[in-house]
């Protein structure tokens, strides 16, 4: 049980390291596709 928060923070943290990434990506179209 003590494992189980530890493994979702560990996750979630991942997520938001590799969401960044995307967003980025995203931003970039978003200025190709505009231009």
């Amino acid at each position: 049980m003590v494992n189980y928060p530890r493994t979702e923070r560990y996750t979630m943290k991942r997520i938001v390291v590799r969401k960044p990434g995307t967003a980025k990506l995203t931003g970039t179209s978003s200025v190709i596709h505009q231009g």
